[in-house]
Parts: C-alpha cells; sequence; structure tokens
C-alpha cells in the first residue's frame, strides 16, 4: 500500500485565527508516494480568501462566536491543516469555505466569486461545481 509521508515539522505555521492554527507549505512537503492522488503541485490559483469573515449566531439575548474573525487565502494544489480545540470554529470555516453558510462579517471569495453577494440559489449552483 502507498502512503503518502510528510511532517508536521516540515509545515510553516502561516497563522493563529483565536484558537485555531493553520499549517500550510507545499514546498517543504515530502511526497513519497508513488500513487497519482498524492502528486502535488506547487500553488497557483487561489481558489478562496476570507478577509476578516466570522460567524455569529443570535440565540436569545445572546451572540454566541461560532468563527473569530479570520483572513487567509488557500491556493490550489496547498497542503492545509486546520487544527484547534472543541469548539473553536473548524468546521464553521468549512462550512464557510464549502459555501453551505454565509459569513456574518467580513467577506469571502470562492473560486473568485464573492460569496457575500450571491443568492441561495447562486450558492448552490456554486456548490455543485
Amino acid at each position: 500500500m502507498n502512503q503518502l509521508a510528510f511532517h508536521v515539522a516540515d509545515l510553516t505555521s502561516i497563522s493563529q485565527q483565536g484558537d485555531i492554527f493553520f499549517y500550510k507549505n507545499v514546498h517543504k512537503l515530502q511526497n513519497q508516494s508513488k500513487h497519482p492522488l498524492f502528486h502535488f503541485k506547487i500553488a497557483t490559483k487561489m481558489i478562496a480568501r476570507l478577509e476578516q469573515a466570522g460567524k455569529q449566531y443570535k440565540v436569545g439575548d445572546q451572540t454566541i462566536t461560532a468563527l473569530q474573525p479570520t483572513t487567509m487565502d488557500i491556493h490550489e494544489g496547498e497542503l492545509l491543516l486546520i487544527i484547534g480545540p472543541s469548539g473553536s470554529g473548524k468546521t464553521t470555516l468549512l462550512s464557510l469555505l464549502g459555501c453551505v453558510i454565509y459569513p456574518s462579517q467580513g467577506r469571502l471569495w470562492v473560486d473568485g466569486m464573492e460569496i457575500n453577494e450571491l443568492k441561495d440559489s447562486q450558492l448552490a449552483k456554486l456548490r455543485l461545481n
């Protein structure tokens, strides 16, 4: 069985947003696999961008912060690790990037389109592509 082998120590920490740590570095990734699914290329195209994007929910009189304002770029071909404790916003971040929910604040682009400005039907179409 082929395995993808890399070391977390080889990755560069790019940011911390609240309790979430983001690690990525394509250039130092050691791909020891011969499997075609695990071949990496140098990041070129930006596939997502967050600018102070965050998510809050109102529950009665309270405001629950599901994701602290987060700024980052994600490029095609990058290996990205999202690490944080329970409740830090990892799933909320993935829901934003997957165009399942809108940010409460900040801006989000996926595949060059600003998500904040899209209607629900346009968001659904983007998810299908």
